[in-house]
């Protein structure tokens, strides 16, 4: 039962702490598609995508 209540109550480990050459942006991201309340994800695949997209952009030298 402790499980399950952390994976519903507790937030997850901060993307960043695990894997610190993540670049922010999609640190944000990964953390974004984790929320516990759906309103607080993205919208949707597309919306994703995007920003996937952008991230891809901003990290090109």
């Amino acid at each position: 039962m402790n499980v399950m209540r952390r994976h519903v109550m507790d937030p997850p480990p901060e993307l960043s702490d695990l894997a610190p050459t993540v670049p922010p942006p999609l640190a944000a991201l990964v953390m974004a598609l984790l929320e516990k309340e759906p309103e607080r994800r993205p919208a949707g695949a597309e919306a994703v995508a995007t920003e996937l997209a952008r991230i891809a952009r901003s990290q090109q030298v």
